[in-house]
């Protein structure tokens, strides 16, 4: 999961449309899909920035460290916290 900015729409000449998606939050998403283990969410730094109050997450080195030389950390989610801050186990 990641949070950023990306273009949406269709694309291509009146005999062949295309609905497409660009841009770096796409390539960062596919990343995190890459370096996923089965059953894993994994959220990027901006993500993670956003909703640290709510989640519990481990840091994590990529597995897969293709892409850009910013993705040196990635998050992976442990459980939900309650109000009081004591976290649930999922």
């Amino acid at each position: 999961v990641h949070t950023g900015l990306a273009v949406l729409g269709s694309v291509g000449s009146s005999e062949r449309r295309e609905f497409t998606a660009l841009g770096d939050a796409l390539d960062l998403s596919k990343l995190l899909q890459e370096n996923a283990l089965r059953g894993e969410i994994l959220v990027s730094e901006a993500t993670y920035e956003q909703v640290r109050d709510l989640f519990e997450f481990e840091a994590l080195a990529p597995r897969n460290p293709k892409g850009p030389p910013d993705f040196r950390l990635m998050y992976r989610f442990t459980g939900m916290k309650r109000k009081t801050g004591e976290m649930l186990q999922v």
